[in-house]
């Protein structure tokens, strides 16, 4: 199973040892935002046209947060800028993607 660039991404924000996060949330939520936007564009499903985001195809990658941002995306049925996105990510979320690309680069 491959780590998303925004799993790697939070791997990056959090100290291994004691799980604290190094960067503030202001500063990590657009980052996670861009890095959805990023793997989605890196898999072919969004590009960035005339500085707007795009979809290319809708289909789903098999990524349950990928695929709800790439279908949000698609509903909108609008083009907008990136960082129009960048609200996306919570920070609540962390915290639950954390535990899960934690156990799974054991």
């Amino acid at each position: 199973m491959s780590v998303t660039i925004a799993e790697e991404l939070l791997l990056l924000a959090y100290n291994d040892e004691k799980g604290t996060q190094l960067v503030s949330g202001t500063q990590l939520d657009p980052a996670l935002a861009g890095a959805l936007l990023a793997e989605l564009a890196v898999n072919g499903r969004l590009e960035l046209s005339d500085k707007k985001v795009t979809v290319k195809d809708p289909s789903p990658l098999g990524d349950s947060e990928l695929d709800a941002t790439l279908a949000r995306i698609t509903e909108e049925g609008k083009e907008r800028k990136p960082d129009d996105h960048r609200g996306d990510r919570r920070r609540d979320d962390h915290r639950h993607r954390m535990s899960r690309v934690s156990c799974r680069c054991r």
